[in-house]
């Protein structure tokens, strides 16, 4: 009840709902590290997911920015993925 004992009306505030870019990109901005994974191109497990903990910054366009040795198994995945990489 409000002060001069009159019944207060409560204002429900208004469902937001983010479509799925906007969830992602919320999420990307708040965090900054997530699972990397790509598609394994190692003898005898050809395509099953090799994730790892990844770190990661973002550009000025909010696209995620990732350090990647030329050695790791996920550059070694990307490339084998993409033809004509090196």
């Amino acid at each position: 009840e409000a002060v001069n004992g009159s019944k207060e009306e409560t204002s429900t505030p208004p469902e937001i709902r983010l479509n799925v870019p906007e969830k992602a990109r919320t999420v990307s901005s708040v965090c900054t590290s997530g699972t990397l994974c790509t598609s394994s191109y190692m003898e005898d497990i050809e395509g099953a997911p090799f994730g790892s903990f990844v770190d990661y910054v973002l550009d000025d366009e909010g696209n995620p920015v990732l350090l990647m040795n030329e050695m790791s198994m996920h550059t070694v995945n990307i490339q084998k993925a993409v033809p004509g990489s090196p």
